[in-house]
């Protein structure tokens, strides 16, 4: 008679056998019977879905009971994302804006531990809730490490048996389905067998290795508070970078806050000095999420909206309202964890419900962005060609209904919208100018550009040899003043030394340097040059800068002639 911990592995390990061989005949044989991407896409994220609700359920519930839930799962997300790919006449472009992808894991990693515990007949209990999901990320942590322990072990057994000439592993590697088939049956009996082990390899370590590390995170955090009002804002509005890092570390905040009140008072952090870290960790995640919401809310301001500047002021908006509800779990006074934990329950409903939105016709990034844009577009009197290029082949079927709209409020646009539509990336068509257009860019820079000494350069053909994407680049950066400084400055080093120094502002409060040949009137070709005194020339401090702009330069003999600025010296790599 085969004991329940063995037919547990068998079942396990059939599942993943299952999952193997469904991963191949997606991948090898599914393309070779349809051309249809629409149908591929709904059974590749139905299959996966389905799968991984199986995988980390089964054992915690009773591996029957996760089966349906799990085809119900993956087929509602399948059907989602395939009616969702509608918005685009291709489904390569629709899965390159990220979010489609980003939506479905979202939503994936959310339902799973709430179908768990539904099936438990316990779907709002949070100790179930949060033992679900914490024992599903060490269980799959663990699987994954197994099996890539069993590749390796594979490939050199492989090495070993092929010294006498022996190739039995390589000759059943050959079988294009044999590889998938024992990575999804390693993987199913290690999580059955980590699941077996629970009482040993537990999330228990995970947790308390988190808590650790909530001291270090509120001070590097408190150190960024504190100095965001003497360095300034200038820095968070660069691009979405920041912004990233902002969220980045404010997600990791509710991670270790959520790990450090644990699934119930008993449980949880019980240090008075790591309780108070954790009460003012959590009051600073709104303050890192208001700031996020601040700079993308700048770029929405600047440049209108895009797909990737609406998923992030969703996720900003997310974890600032998951910061609001600790701050105000913790000023109502004893009490706040349970607060927190209860929150925990609201806003990952909340979470579910929109990444579930993002997939219907009522939250459509593509269309939002193209009304965006085509407002902006209609007051702008030079084009922009990024958000023509985007309108053409990035935003679907809503971009190019757009585009023809700007078409008859930009009539004299006509060629650089064709050309925007058969342009094979975004990099070839923005870095492209019209003569007129690049005559215009020039002056545009000239205007703005900071020259030391004042009037050295003539005119703006000074810059005719640099190139569209150079001046491209430029035109961002001179047209913005940061630290109350220039963003470009070009320093002439004077008729003996032929240099001439480009230096340009980065976010982060860096500077970048770049040289160029200079015969008294016009910038020639880049140069190359060393720099003594910094890490590189894309990352100088912003003290370089301040240096130049008090005359703080000077050309003359170090080891040999170069310019010292401050601290810092450059001198021709010849």
């Amino acid at each position: 008679m085969i004991s329940s911990t063995t037919s547990f592995r068998l079942v396990m390990a059939l599942f993943g056998a299952l999952g193997g061989l469904s991963a191949w005949a997606l991948i090898f044989k599914l393309p070779e019977l349809t051309d249809n991407t629409r149908l591929i896409l709904f059974l590749s994220v139905a299959t996966g879905s389905g799968f991984f609700c199986l995988g980390v359920l089964s054992g915690p519930v009773r591996p029957l009971r996760v089966i349906l839930p799990a085809i119900l799962l993956g087929g509602g997300l399948g059907a989602l994302i395939f009616w969702a790919s509608y918005r685009h006449s291709d489904v390569g472009d629709f899965l390159s804006l990220v979010y489609p992808i980003a939506a479905c894991a979202v939503t994936l990693l959310i339902a799973v531990p709430f179908i768990g515990a539904a099936c438990l007949g316990r779907w709002r209990d949070y100790p179930t809730l949060f033992e679900l999901t914490w024992t599903a990320f060490v269980r799959v942590l663990v699987a994954l490490v197994f099996t890539g322990l069993f590749w390796s072990l594979a490939f050199l057994s492989n090495a070993l048996l092929e010294i006498v000439k022996i190739t039995i592993i390589e000759d059943l590697l050959d079988y294009e389905p044999v590889p998938f088939l024992l990575t999804g049956v390693v993987f199913g009996l290690a999580l059955a067998v980590v699941h077996e082990l629970r009482a040993y390899i537990s999330p228990f370590l995970v947790l308390r290795l988190f808590r650790l590390l909530v001291p270090v995170v509120l001070v590097v955090v408190a150190i960024f508070v504190v100095a965001v009002p003497f360095n300034g804002l200038s820095g968070l509005i660069n691009g979405l970078s920041p912004t990233v890092t902002l969220l980045s570390f404010a997600l990791a905040a509710v991670v270790f806050i959520t790990t450090s009140i644990d699934q119930n008072d008993a449980e949880a952090i019980a240090v008075p000095w790591l309780r108070a870290s954790v009460q003012t960790l959590a009051c600073f995640v709104p303050v890192l999420a208001g700031l996020a919401i601040y700079a993308v809310w700048q770029r929405i301001h600047q440049y209108g909206l895009t797909p990737e500047r609406i998923w992030a002021m969703t996720v900003a908006i997310v974890t600032f309202v998951y910061g609001l509800a600790y701050v105000v779990a913790i000023l109502r006074g004893s009490g706040w964890m349970a607060r927190m934990r209860r929150a925990n329950i609201v806003i990952a409903l909340t979470v579910l419900a929109i990444g579930l939105l993002w997939l219907t016709p009522l939250m459509t990034p593509e269309a939002w962005s193209a009304r965006s844009q085509l407002k902006r577009i209609a007051t702008l009197e030079t084009p922009d060609r990024s958000a023509l290029y985007n309108l053409a082949q990035v935003w679907g079927k809503p971009g190019q209904a757009a585009l023809a709209e700007v078409e008859k409020i930009k009539p004299d646009w006509a060629d650089l919208i064709a050309e925007a539509q058969k342009a094979r990336n975004l990099y070839s068509f923005a870095g492209a100018y019209t003569e007129g257009e690049e005559v215009h860019v020039r002056q545009t820079i000239f205007d703005a550009l900071h020259v030391i000494p004042k009037g050295a350069l003539a005119g703006p053909d000074a810059l005719k040899n640099m190139n569209g994407s150079k001046l491209k680049l430029l035109e961002k950066k001179c047209l913005r003043t940061l630290n109350d400084m220039p963003g470009c400055i070009l320093l002439i080093t004077g008729p003996q030394q032929d240099m001439a120094l480009f230096f340009e502002q980065t976010s982060g409060n860096r500077v970048s340097v770049e040289t160029y040949e200079w015969d008294g009137e016009v910038l020639g070709k880049e140069t190359h040059f060393k720099v003594v005194g910094a890490t590189g020339t894309f990352s100088l401090p912003v003290s370089v800068l301040e240096d130049v702009m008090n005359g703080n330069a000077t050309w003359g003999p170090v080891a040999r002639p170069g310019l010292s600025v401050g601290d810092v010296v450059f001198f021709p790599d010849n």
